[in-house]
């Protein structure tokens, strides 16, 4: 009631000064609701989202680690294969160069 007396100071008309005290609640509520998600959103980032990245971050690093381990493994299995098969030729041309 007693905002109700200040706000009909300014309009002196019963209807207006209802109309006016009935927006401030709703813009009031607005406010208030509008705080509310967006700290509840703000929560949410802080004590869900950012550890969860961090999660990530370390898995992605360790899948990234293992896949060079497994990339230098194959490499060096290449790597084998060609010297045996270099091996093999020149094998092959000394063998060649003898019966020549």
């Amino acid at each position: 009631m007693l905002i109700n007396m200040l706000t009909c100071k300014v309009i002196r008309h019963d209807n207006q000064c209802t109309l006016l005290f009935a927006t401030m609640i709703v813009t009031r509520r607005f406010s208030l609701t509008n705080f509310a998600i967006a700290t509840s959103a703000l929560c949410f980032q802080v004590f869900v989202l950012y550890p969860w990245h961090k999660q990530l971050d370390k898995n992605f690093q360790e899948l990234k680690n293992e896949h060079l381990r497994i990339l230098r493994g194959g490499e060096e299995a290449r790597m084998a294969e060609l010297k045996e098969i270099r091996e093999g030729l020149s094998g092959l041309k000394q063998i060649k160069s003898r019966r020549s």
